[in-house]
């Protein structure tokens, strides 16, 4: 997977001016770049004034922020994501003014939209930002509340422009057991057809936590969906089990090839069993 990073600074417009300005700062939420309603400070101790901590500005609505990206011509024809983490809590996305996918409302896991299709070159992307209560989450929530996070608006974790090939991981699991691991691997190819099914080959390497390799597996798998799930078992002849004075850890590498492509992803994981 290639990755563009687009932190850095964006123009932003809130509800209250509806005009462009510069120098917003992301990742990073309007309380860092200062705005919103300047929050007073009780000159009295109360149980409000401890209730919890308070941003030193307040905004709650809409914020549209944009910046020029631009596609390099590699990434032509290849499967291309905005990746947005940690948002809150709803997300709308813009590309050259129209819209791309669905608006995004989540709290808790990426906001992710494919920009597949896009031709490389120079291109305005505009986010807007939503942290009003669009899922009616009560005062207690510990994602939205004034007394854990709070209701800071804007996006703290990465922001990527990401490319991988149209046949690919798409997602693994692991699930361990006494005797080794059972891997479930969702595999794509967005240029499947039922008419010409492909053949695709997996192939599971495994390192104990000292860097020891226990050797490979490979399975051979006719494509009958374009997202597949298949699940794969992969035994280990005496595991070391994890725990907390011993946390042994195992890597787990996946390479998946398909018409001439080929794609990896890594997991670690622990063998630990509850019954």
């Amino acid at each position: 997977m290639k990755v563009i990073d687009i932190s850095g600074t964006w123009e932003c417009m809130t509800t209250d001016s509806y005009s462009w300005k510069g120098g917003f700062r992301l990742p990073g939420s309007t309380c860092e770049n200062g705005i919103g309603k300047k929050q007073e400070y009780y000159d009295e101790l109360s149980k409000e004034a401890v209730r919890a901590p308070r941003e030193k500005f307040e905004y709650i609505g809409p914020l549209y922020v944009k910046r020029e990206i631009n596609i390099p011509d590699e990434w032509n024809d290849k499967y291309i994501t905005l990746f947005l983490e940690r948002v809150n809590i709803a997300t709308t996305v813009k590309l050259d003014g129209k819209t791309v996918g669905r608006p995004i409302t989540a709290l808790s896991t990426p906001h992710i939209y494919d920009l597949s299709g896009v031709a490389p070159g120079r291109h305005e992307l505009m986010i807007c930002i939503d942290n009003r209560n669009l899922l009616n989450i009560d005062i207690m929530a510990s994602g939205y509340s004034i007394d854990t996070q709070g209701y800071w608006n804007g996006i703290v974790g990465k922001l990527e422009l990401r490319c991988e090939e149209r046949i690919r991981i798409g997602n693994v699991e692991v699930y361990p057991d006494e005797k080794g691991i059972t891997v479930k691997v969702v595999e794509i190819s967005n240029t499947f057809s039922p008419e010409h099914q492909s053949e695709a080959e997996i192939t599971l390497s495994v390192t104990d936590k000292d860097g020891k390799q226990l050797g490979d597996k490979t399975f051979k798998r006719r494509l009958y969906n374009s997202h597949q799930p298949d699940y794969y078992r992969y035994d280990i002849a005496t595991p070391l089990f994890w725990d907390e004075f011993d946390p042994a850890l195992y890597s787990l590498n996946v390479k998946y090839t398909c018409n001439s492509v080929t794609a990896e992803k890594n997991v670690r994981f622990g063998v630990r069993t509850i019954k």
